[in-house]
Order: C-alpha cells, then sequence, then structure tokens
C-alpha cells in the first residue's frame, strides 16, 4: 500500500474542505490518488 506525505495529506484535506471544497473526482484525477483513498 503507497503511504502519502503529511504534505500531501494537507493539501487533499484542504481541497476537499470548506470554502474551497472542491470535486473529488477532480482531486483523484490530478494527483493520480484513487477515490475511494481520499474519502479513506
Amino acid at each position: 500500500m503507497r503511504r502519502y506525505s503529511e504534505a500531501v495529506r494537507a493539501d487533499v484535506r484542504r481541497r476537499m474542505s470548506p470554502p474551497q471544497r472542491q470535486n473529488v473526482a477532480r482531486i483523484s484525477e490530478e494527483l493520480g490518488i484513487h477515490v475511494a483513498t481520499l474519502y479513506k
């Protein structure tokens, strides 16, 4: 299983939270991380 750095995790949390709240599918595509992984 691939592990992501704390910087990547913080970026994803920031992008998924208000006020930005970006589309999860778009974040997944841009970062190359599966959608299910982002929801975990």
